[in-house]
């Protein structure tokens, strides 16, 4: 198993987590979750900050250490359930390393709700006519 890539894959993953605007302690558990679910590790820990992200692993006695700057996104709540099922998924049916970067690749690139359809969705399932409008002749 590649522990390099296997290490800067869980970091990507706790960076998107970060940039969509996750909780700090759900994304600790998912890193580590995901982690685990790897064959042969021993030891796996993170601390996640809104601005930064640590993480160690324990293989073959051997601890790699890495840090990771992060630069804070916009809430992505559809790509935040994206990599909480994936981590969810793989510890029941596991997957490679590469399998894991794939997949993440694949949740990176999915485009986030335009404005358009946030409002529609926003009006459809919390607001009425009349919070309607006043939202429309406040903004003017």
């Amino acid at each position: 198993m590649n522990i390099e890539k296997l290490l800067n894959t869980i970091i990507e993953a706790g960076k998107m987590l970060v940039e969509s605007g996750a909780e700090v302690n759900r994304i600790e558990e998912t890193m580590v979750r995901m982690c685990r679910c790897f064959e042969g590790i021993e030891y796996a820990d993170s601390y996640v900050t809104l601005t930064g992200i640590m993480f160690s692993l324990t293989y073959e006695n051997k601890t790699i250490t890495r840090i990771c700057r992060v630069h804070t996104g916009e809430v992505d709540l559809n790509r935040i359930d994206q990599i909480n099922t994936l981590s969810r998924s793989i510890c029941t049916n596991p997957i490679s390393v590469d399998e894991l970067a794939n997949e993440l690749e694949k949740i990176k690139k999915i485009s986030r709700y335009t404005f358009k359809e946030t409002m529609f969705f926003d009006v459809l399932f919390y607001w009425n006519l009349d919070s309607l409008y006043k939202l429309f002749f406040i903004q003017a």
